[in-house]
């Protein structure tokens, strides 16, 4: 793959600028991959794999509906996204600016809750849907919106970061930037791809 062309490329309708030239034959066979690859952020895919981290969260989804509610309640206050989206980055700037709440190691020991199975699984669909997002180039759009319909990948994903730990995934994900920093080899790379994921998705949506 490569991210600009040259006169050794060729363009290609699903993965953009491509280093091979494209077979005539496969011409008409692409609209069929086309529709093949687009099961992988059906609606039906995304919530059969994200779905059961909301219901493994209960808890704490059930923390943010009551705070919603409450929210609901309070008479001239900005539109709820808005409010939410206000206290979530007030809260992490307070977060970041108490020097004393949060201490980042970088050691190992301090990430030994990312190994867990339901983790690393959740850390390999979405380092595969990251994939998709930067080798598909020509239909990144297209997976966006499918991954974004009916919330329910960045609903999942919400929850489950938030559960990483008391300051909603802050901690966790400062931790492990530090730590990939001093050991850029670690296993732990491709868990960063959650964050990833939950970011670009949120980024489509507010764009």
């Amino acid at each position: 793959m490569v991210t600009k062309q040259s006169s050794s490329c060729h363009w290609h309708p699903i993965l953009g600028w491509f280093s091979q030239k494209e077979d005539p034959a496969l011409q008409e066979s692409l609209p069929l991959v086309r529709k093949q690859l687009s099961r992988l952020w059906d609606v039906s895919v995304t919530q059969a794999m994200f779905n059961g981290l909301s219901l493994d969260y209960q808890s704490s989804m059930r923390s943010t509906t009551s705070n919603i509610q409450k929210d609901q309640q309070e008479k001239n206050e900005a539109p709820l996204s808005l409010s939410r989206l206000r206290k979530v980055i007030d809260k992490a700037a307070s977060a970041i600016t108490n020097s004393d709440s949060i201490v980042i190691t970088g050691h190992p020991d301090a990430l030994t809750h990312l190994a867990t199975q339901e983790i690393k699984l959740v850390s390999a669909v979405c380092s595969m849907y990251t994939a998709a997002l930067t080798t598909l180039t020509q239909i990144r759009l297209e997976i966006l919106t499918g991954l974004c319909y009916n919330n329910t990948l960045i609903r999942g994903l919400w929850t489950f970061i938030s559960s990483l730990d008391e300051r909603c995934g802050l901690i966790t994900f400062l931790e492990l930037l530090h730590h990939l920093k001093l050991y850029p080899s670690s296993n732990h790379g491709s868990d960063m791809t959650i964050l990833t994921l939950f970011c670009e998705c949120a980024t489509h949506l507010i764009t």
